[in-house]
């Protein structure tokens, strides 16, 4: 279910999951620092209560004076943060309390303040709610000692408002995180996007469509390298398409030049940026051992004068159809036993068209100075010139196959002559006879539009239905 959301709502569940865990973390956080800050301040304002109260009752103490000191505490006990007040004496007896003389066993003995201390505070927890129980010396702690019970429900109150106004806080930054995410995924999910639509396209075979980033950050840069990518996949595919262009020349009804110019037509249709001087596709005549200009692109009128014939061994095109091997003159050549090198410095790329370990030619092509070919440039050129070599080849093999054929015919032609000849002499009276069931067969098939095959093979049936009559009639 997750993986069908989209990016940009993806982005901004997890800001909104990140705000509100922080919000939480600081919300404790707060908690627990106000906690103990109000706590440490409820217990200041305790024991100043606590001492301030003693000091009243130092005087009532020692005259044990207990009714005023029981107004004393009950005066006191009138603060709203106050649960209780009561003087423990010296032997631990209650002199006077809040409780109506009922001071429980366990509050009694919860707290104490020791000799030469000050106070001291105990944190409790009554059957109504938490304390702060503080305990302080009646003069020393000699008559006695005074507990003072203040209430934590205070803090509870004020965490309660802090952690409310800290929600609050914590809802606008939300809010506020999401209208900023919201505009920040827009940002980042927005070249996504435009990334997904334009590879979708050259999926379905557009590569004209660009993603188009501004230039200068990330995604810029992955925009660049995603253009430059399909550029290269469209480059291929114009590349492979024209192979099989070449490929399918082969099926036309043509002659070889015909054919060959075509294929180097559609071959270098697309852009070939590298090449200056043209292409041209010499077939071997391995008796002369010299390679013959049969087709050429771009190539200037000197030129094909000049390289119309190319002896083996001469030239990269000669080199190549003696090696077998591919020629790579990129940087350039001078030598003069090259017939351009009149023409200055130029690279050649040759390349063998191979049909098992003979080579049926060599295609070269003509190179701008200083050209370094890429590997992707020369696995295109090496696949031109064995496509081409495959359709010479089949070119050949089917003309062997007519050859072939032809003369299989005539010789079945003949055989079939001499048996009609031998028929009619075993049998004089029927001369013509073969001839004329064979015409007349012949023309009710092509009346019936039948296919020429069959039409031919109903007409040497005609001729030779009476064969029978070889084995038959005796030799006058």
């Amino acid at each position: 279910m997750i993986g069908r959301l989209s990016m940009r709502v993806k982005f901004l569940a997890a800001v909104s999951v990140i705000v509100v865990l922080l919000g939480a973390s600081l919300i404790i956080a707060l908690q627990t620092v106000i906690a103990d800050d109000l706590s440490h301040e409820l217990e200041l304002r305790g024991v100043e209560i606590a001492l301030a109260t003693a000091r009243e009752c130092e005087s009532e103490v020692l005259t044990e004076s207990w009714a005023e000191l029981q107004m004393i505490l009950n005066e006191h006990s009138r603060h709203p943060d106050l649960r209780y007040l009561f003087v423990v004496g010296e032997t631990g007896s209650v002199l006077a309390d809040t409780f109506g003389g009922r001071v429980a066993r366990q509050l009694l003995t919860a707290n104490s303040v020791a000799y030469r201390d000050k106070f001291n505070i105990q944190h409790l927890q009554t059957d109504d709610e938490a304390v702060i129980d503080i305990a302080v010396p009646i003069l020393d702690g000699k008559p006695g000692q005074l507990r003072i019970g203040i209430s934590e429900a205070a803090i509870s109150a004020e965490l309660s408002s802090i952690t409310w106004r800290t929600s609050y806080i914590v809802g606008g930054v939300l809010l506020l995180a999401l209208i900023a995410s919201t505009f920040l995924a827009r940002a980042l999910t927005r070249p996504l996007e435009r990334l997904t639509s334009v590879a979708q396209s050259v999926g379905g075979g557009d590569f004209q469509r660009k993603v188009g980033l501004p230039a200068g950050n990330e995604f810029g840069q992955l925009g660049a390298a995603f253009d430059g990518m399909v550029e290269e996949l469209h480059h291929r595919y114009q590349l492979q398409e024209s192979l099989n262009g070449v490929l399918s020349v082969g099926l036309d009804d043509l002659s070889l030049e015909e054919m060959l110019n075509k294929a180097l037509q559609i071959a270098f249709a697309p852009e070939v940026p590298f090449l200056e001087g043209g292409v041209a596709v010499f077939l071997t005549d391995h008796e002369s051992r010299t390679l013959l200009l049969r087709a050429h692109q771009g190539l200037s009128p000197e030129v094909l004068k000049t390289c119309s014939t190319v002896p083996f061994g001469r030239c990269p095109c000669g080199i190549v159809a003696e090696t077998a091997l591919p020629f790579d003159s990129a940087m350039t050549v001078t030598d003069s036993k090259c017939c351009l090198h009149h023409k200055g410095p130029h690279g050649h790329y040759c390349v063998p068209m191979l049909h098992g370990k003979s080579v049926l030619g060599v295609l070269d092509f003509h190179l701008k100075t200083d050209t370094t070919l890429r590997s992707l440039d020369r696995d295109y050129l090496r696949a031109v010139g064995n496509v081409i070599a495959s359709v010479i080849a089949r070119r050949e093999a089917l003309h062997r196959q007519a050859e072939t054929a032809k003369k299989l015919r005539q010789t079945l032609g003949g055989v079939i002559e001499v048996i009609s000849i031998a028929g009619e002499r075993r049998d004089p009276y029927s001369a013509g006879h073969q001839k004329r069931v064979s015409d007349l067969a012949r023309t009710i098939a092509t009346r019936l539009r039948l296919p020429a095959d069959e039409v031919d093979g109903i007409r040497v049936a005609g001729v030779i239905h009476d064969i029978g009559k070889l084995c038959s009639c005796r030799i006058p």
